[in-house]
């Protein structure tokens, strides 16, 4: 069977595309920077919206003289604005502090999730 390129995404594969939380698609969709229509009660983002918004990101990456790669969306403001990595990871320290787990470092998640897609593949 011949796969179909799909031609709109649901709020939430498209913030999974952009690397972005509920609440920050939320805002671009209300603020209309990424365009979406509307069928019935549901919202869908076009794909051509959001290559046009991804280029348009990297457009702004290239005014400010940022080299713009596929992979560096996910830490960065709607602005693409990168976040300070010192933001990041005090964010990280606090959020573990209020569930109270001690012992892991940020860069710990990227190690456990290789690992775990590894062993999920066998």
């Amino acid at each position: 069977m011949q796969e179909v390129d799909k031609m709109v995404y649901s709020p939430k594969e498209a913030g999974i595309a952009l690397g972005l939380s509920k609440g920050a698609l939320a805002q671009l969709l209300r603020s209309g920077k990424l365009p979406s229509v509307r069928a019935g009660k549901r919202y869908l983002i076009p794909k051509t919206a959001l290559e046009e918004f991804i280029n348009g990101y990297k457009e702004y990456k290239r005014s400010l003289g940022i080299e713009c790669n596929d992979n560096d969306i996910v830490f960065a403001d709607l602005q693409g604005v990168p976040f300070k990595a010192d933001g990041v990871s005090r964010s990280f320290r606090r959020l573990l502090k209020q569930l109270d787990i001690t012992d892991v470092r940020f860069h710990d998640l990227r190690t456990h999730t290789r690992l775990a897609n590894a062993q999920a593949e066998c």
